[in-house]
């Protein structure tokens, strides 16, 4: 996947909700997955994807503290635009899940909504 040029960052060690953890817990989930994803693929510049993503999941010291862990970036998942002077710890992602089919997938990564298209093709063929 890297050779492919993907992304790869850190999801916490246990997937725990960050904001219903101690400040020791946050930081040992954080240290921990950016250790392993150094030890284990020598990435050094990493970006954290907060759990369940949501913005109860995360508190202004749950992003402090990923900061003072060394990642370069946050993540959410509860969408919205980004924009040129966005906060980098307080980055929007588009949830796309994982159920969906591989084109759906490729699709969404690329800002299209396939039933949106769908539509489009549908009413133009009834006019």
């Amino acid at each position: 996947m890297l050779a492919d040029q993907w992304i790869i960052g850190s999801h916490t060690a246990h997937h725990l909700r960050l904001s219903e953890c101690s400040n020791d817990q946050v930081n040992q989930e954080l240290t921990v997955a950016k250790e392993r994803l150094l030890q284990n693929l020598s990435i050094k510049d990493i970006i954290l994807a907060f759990p369940f993503g949501d913005a109860r999941s995360f508190s202004n010291d749950t992003i402090e503290l990923a900061k003072q862990a060394g990642y370069s970036a946050c993540l959410s998942s509860y969408g919205g635009e980004n924009w040129p002077d966005q906060e980098y710890y307080l980055l929007k992602r588009i949830d796309i899940g994982s159920a969906h089919p591989t084109v759906q997938w490729k699709a969404g990564v690329h800002g299209l909504n396939l039933r949106d298209v769908v539509n489009q093709v549908k009413y133009r063929n009834i006019r």
